[in-house]
């Protein structure tokens, strides 16, 4: 019970910040800009939103065929865009859980295993909006001739966090190992070795991180395409950075979908990039309507499909990918 009201509460906190966001705006002004809007422009930023959920899907079957599971894919994108929609949708992310249950109740995949992809592909999103948005912004503000040392330093960093976790896995295991007579200890110890045999996996890292980035590429040039239907004149890399801002901060606020907070940041920056303040209100609220609301969409066809679906037999992989850590 208390877990609803403190549900609703966020909900309701959510919907208000946002609402008062948008209340700074010219209602006149803020219906005649939404009206205004170049419709082809908003039409393609909506359509963006099929290959986005596609890549989802293959960035997550290559962390599974880590894992050594083998999920038909007509199983495996559906739970991808179930978890990344819910996750999205609610606070700190916690919407990922579903997918862990999915996995292993779909797909048969165990459940530290499931536990594993979730986190690894939760943290390591999390991480990778962060260093893509920091780059983006140091290039709107350093020259040119700098943009292949800012290229350099964030494929390095990429391998950062990975190369800790390996570490802190490993010591963590060792740790358990020592209480491995007791239930949880084991099957805490069984999550960590999945999520440290994955991160310690630099190939792996490779391929997840580039699908990421491209993820976050073509979300971002939704934003400019919002903008641009606005007459915004922003440029793609303030898009870029308007896009990976927003979201940080709405997974900072802790809100669902991060209302309020992510959209405020939105509007902060595009007025900064030479938006009105009702145009880019506008512009959140359009971002809503053809990135969010489809999305959403999406998520529950996704879930209303896998409904119908009988649960398959896991089929392992040919050769168990996850013995080797190509490292």
């Amino acid at each position: 019970m208390r877990t609803l009201l403190f549900r609703i509460v966020q909900v309701a906190v959510g919907v208000a910040l946002f609402a008062y966001v948008l209340s700074l705006a010219s209602p006149a002004e803020l219906r005649d800009a939404i009206a205004g809007a170049d419709v082809p422009l908003l039409v393609i930023a909506g359509l963006i939103n099929i290959p986005i959920t596609l890549l989802f899907g293959l960035r997550s079957s290559f962390v599974l065929a880590q894992l050594g599971h083998r999920v038909d894919p007509r199983t495996a994108v559906p739970i991808a865009i179930v978890g990344n929609v819910a996750g999205a949708l609610t606070p700190a992310s916690s919407g990922e859980l579903i997918r862990g249950v999915l996995l292993h109740t779909r797909a048969e995949v165990a459940a530290h295993d499931a536990a594993a992809l979730v986190l690894y592909e939760r943290g390591f999103s999390v991480y990778l909006i962060m260093l893509t948005t920091g780059a983006a912004a140091l290039m709107l503000v350093l020259p040119l001739a700098a943009m292949p040392v800012v290229i350099a330093s964030v494929v390095a960093l990429v391998f950062v966090p990975g190369l800790i976790l390996a570490s802190a896995g490993s010591w963590l295991q060792r740790r358990l190992d020592r209480r491995s007579g007791r239930a949880f200890a084991r099957a805490a110890r069984d999550g960590i070795a999945s999520l440290t045999d994955l991160a310690r996996h630099r190939g792996l890292s490779a391929r997840w991180d580039a699908v990421t980035a491209a993820i976050i590429a073509v979300t971002a040039l939704q934003y400019w395409l919002v903008a641009r239907s606005l007459n915004g004149g922003i440029t793609y890399t303030e898009a870029w950075v308007s896009f990976g801002a927003s979201q940080l901060a709405g997974i900072v606020s802790l809100l669902p979908l991060g209302l309020g907070s992510s959209d405020a940041t939105l509007i902060s920056l595009w007025r900064r990039y030479g938006l009105s303040y009702d145009a880019a209100a506008s512009g959140a609220v359009l971002i809503r309507l053809v990135s969010t609301l489809p999305l959403i969409a999406i998520a529950v066809i996704s879930y209303a499909y896998l409904r119908t679906r009988r649960t398959a037999p896991r089929q392992p992989a040919d050769e168990p990918v996850r013995a080797s850590t190509n490292t």
